[in-house]
């Protein structure tokens, strides 16, 4: 009921543009535009505390100047769903009441209430009829990611198979399918390495991918752009900066592991800045360009 929530029936927040409340009225109009906010105009749950019980509201979705509910029958396919991303995002989608479709190389166990479909290799012969079918939006996780030391005799080669060639195998699939949005996850190594000063990346900064990792994703970026301009699917390009939380791996967790070993640390004279992005926010946003 909204009078356990504080506001009306169809109620808009007045600085994003956000819907308040759950399931009273199907189409909104909201008070200002959202293009301000950090994370664009797109969707957004919110919870709210009502008698006691957590309430989540309903994901909303904007049309033009309009917000209208997301069809929870809906399927998001989720690929890489097994990973330290996609497990977070796969149980929070479902924990939100969307069908999830986690999309693996080889079949293993989800989180609870996410179907499996293994593809096996992703790369620019992939096969993904059956995974795709009866998808709304695919958000793409699946890539080949930093390895130190890598022992590839062309490691660029290898980045551009999976990342580069998989992505547009993928989007190309997908307008087969009929989906109607693909959300491609990339990294901001495609800004560059650092900025200078107090300077911070933005949308408007000229590309600077630094390694073959970063090239591969910049060059899976320019490839959905010449998709996306035959108009037959929407494409959502993020590019998050490192990311942590439960399960992560890689220099992230070593350097946990220094700090719960005592090992002394040479940062007190350090002037470098770096941004972190905890999983639980990336899985949030992520479903909110969906």
């Amino acid at each position: 009921s909204p009078e356990w929530m504080g506001f009306e029936p169809g109620e808009v927040d007045c600085d994003l543009g956000w819907r308040r409340s759950a399931g009273f009225c199907k189409e909104l109009e909201p008070r200002r535009s959202m293009e301000h906010a950090a994370f664009g105009p797109a969707i957004r749950t919110l919870q709210t505390q009502a008698r006691g019980q957590d309430l989540v509201c309903p994901v909303v979705r904007r049309f033009g100047n309009h917000w209208l509910e997301m069809n929870m029958a809906e399927i998001v396919a989720v690929t890489g769903a097994n990973g330290f991303v996609g497990r977070a995002l796969c149980a929070e989608a479902v924990r939100r009441g969307l069908t999830v479709r986690g999309i693996t190389r080889s079949p293993c166990i989800l989180p609870a209430g996410v179907e499996n479909v293994a593809v096996g290799n992703v790369d620019g012969e992939t096969d993904w009829t059956a995974a795709l079918a009866g998808c709304d939006v695919v958000i793409h996780l699946a890539a080949r990611v930093h390895i130190m030391n890598d022992k590839s005799r062309d490691p660029l080669a290898e980045f551009r198979r999976v990342n580069t060639l998989g992505t547009t195998r993928l989007a190309q699939a997908a307008i087969a399918a009929r989906v109607r949005r693909l959300v491609n996850v990339s990294s901001i190594g495609v800004n560059g390495p650092n900025t200078e000063g107090e300077l911070k990346f933005t949308d408007q900064d000229i590309p600077d991918p630094h390694n073959p990792y970063s090239v591969s994703k910049w060059e899976a970026e320019q490839a959905l752009r010449t998709i996306v301009a035959t108009g037959q699917i929407e494409v959502v390009t993020v590019r998050p900066p490192l990311i942590y939380g439960p399960g992560v791996g890689g220099n992230f967790l070593r350097l946990l592991g220094a700090v719960y070993r005592g090992i002394p640390l040479p940062l007190g004279l350090t002037r470098n800045f770096r941004d972190l992005l905890f999983v639980g926010n990336l899985a949030d946003f992520l479903i909110v360009c969906a």
